[in-house]
């Protein structure tokens, strides 16, 4: 009897845990609103608009079209995720974008209560759960992120519970959760495209998941999961090549190809800015274009081809252009959101107003120097950001030691497996610290892990230190 009312207190007491993180994340992002929602400009940022626009003439006309006026000409840039869920708020709260803000952090804030139960499913302890989640919830990247009209948060709230069902699947072999699951994996890369190809990088989970089950059943299962999700993005594919010719889900890839990788590289090569290097690029097609008189299709293909013989020329500078890239999505603590979403008196969304600022030379010294007139506030930020990156990477390098001690490689897969394949492919010119969003969740949860670690190492020594016998 006293074991179960100890147990039933333990879990009160849990629950108890698990909704002060709810709490607290709702509140420290709800303060954020509270302070710069007065003006809705604050709450755009790059992209924001186009996705206002994609909604209000999904609204009015039926037609997923960035045009401001007819004729609205189809939209095969974007992909339909976020704009849907732009205009389902619009359609119960009118163009009231606060609204839209009120929606993200209850999904921030949700996400990060699902780090913990992502960590329990992996069959991490309670406490390394928590700490998962706490980071995700004091996270000033995160918190800023909620703030904004992008993509980011549904997106990352759509990767981690898809795969997060996915982790249930692997348990019960329900086939709804599987199915469930690669929903939700289709809905995410329907939101953020760089998404498209995490099914097939999933598909290695089911093979490591599979211990003695049979492999005809195994390869069904990851043929139905993989199925769902190619149909579902196929289906946008092809509604983008009917009106264009280009059987994509987005056309960005190659504006992200061309306008911002190869034009790093050409930057660093000719020894010559960003902001040069991009109209030397946008010239230089346009011109090809216009003499060819070529059809968008046609401009994408010599985009890319342009593209590619930048990087076959110069290839040691676009290896150096790719690790800067992956440099910045893992240590850049949101300098620019905290320089400007926390300062009211600018609607810029770059601290150095700029398309290619932040790749500049001199940049470290051009933060420095902003660093020192920014307000308390701004500092502290960004103080508290720069040290909970440290605090996160400590933990992590604890965690992969600990779960590679305990061989414990199924977890050690889900998380590298997850965080390599958007490190990988966010890499580049265009890299921004708003890319770190989908695999913060997994960072926090590998170092909670590396935490608890420590935590019993720390008690292990006291213990030994004291003559006591130590446990577990």
């Amino acid at each position: 009897m006293d074991k179960d009312n100890s147990s039933s207190s333990a879990q009160r007491k849990l629950i108890v845990q698990i909704m002060l993180v709810f709490l607290a994340a709702f509140l420290i992002r709800g303060l954020i609103l509270v302070t710069i929602g007065k003006d809705t400009r604050k709450l755009y940022t790059f992209d924001s608009i186009e996705y206002v626009t994609l909604a209000e003439n999904l609204i009015n006309h039926g037609i997923f079209s960035q045009e401001q006026s007819p004729p609205l000409i189809p939209d095969t840039m974007r992909t339909p995720g976020y704009p849907l869920f732009i205009s389902a708020i619009f359609l119960m709260f009118g163009k009231n974008l606060s609204m839209i803000i009120v929606f993200q952090i209850v999904i921030g804030s949700i996400t990060a209560v699902l780090a913990y139960y992502f960590s329990r499913k992996l069959g991490f302890t309670a406490l390394a759960g928590l700490i998962a989640a706490w980071i995700i919830a004091v996270d000033p990247v995160s918190i800023l992120l909620n703030n904004f009209v992008l993509t980011e948060t549904l997106y990352t709230f759509e990767l981690i519970t898809g795969v997060g069902l996915l982790l249930i699947f692997f348990q019960n072999n329900d086939k709804r959760i599987l199915v469930l699951s690669a929903i939700f994996i289709s809905l995410s890369a329907l939101t953020r495209p760089i998404g498209q190809f995490l099914p097939l990088a999933l598909l290695l989970l089911f093979i490591a998941a599979r211990k003695d089950k049979p492999l005809s059943a195994t390869t069904v299962n990851g043929f139905i999961f993989l199925g769902i999700c190619v149909l579902a993005l196929s289906s946008w594919s092809y509604r983008n090549y009917r009106i264009s010719d280009q059987f994509t889900l987005s056309t960005i890839t190659n504006n992200n190809l061309v306008f911002y990788r190869a034009r790093a590289v050409l930057a660093t090569v000719e020894n010559i800015s960003q902001d040069e290097a991009l109209e030397k690029l946008d010239t230089e097609i346009e011109t090809l274009a216009a003499q060819q008189n070529l059809s968008e299709a046609e401009i994408n293909s010599i985009g890319r081809k342009r593209a590619m013989e930048i990087f076959s020329q110069h290839p040691v500078e676009t290896v150096v252009m790719l690790i800067k890239g992956a440099v910045r999505l893992l240590i850049d603590p949101g300098f620019s959101a905290i320089c400007t979403t926390l300062d009211v008196s600018t609607f810029e969304y770059e601290c150095f107003p700029g398309e290619g600022s932040m790749l500049e030379a001199g940049i470290l010294d051009k933060v420095a120097g902003k660093f020192q007139v920014m307000t308390f506030v701004q500092q502290a930020t960004l103080i508290w950001g720069t040290i909970l990156l440290g605090i996160i990477y400590l933990g992590l390098a604890a965690g992969i030691i600990q779960l590679v001690s305990k061989k414990e490689w199924f977890a050690l897969l889900v998380l590298l497996t997850l965080i390599l394949y958007f490190v990988l492919l966010s890499a580049g010119g265009e890299t921004h610290y708003r890319f770190r969003a989908p695999i913060q969740p997994f960072l926090a949860i590998l170092s909670g892990v590396g935490y608890e670690a420590i935590q019993k190492y720390i008690s292990r020594y006291k213990s030994l230190n004291k003559g006591i016998p130590p446990t577990g």
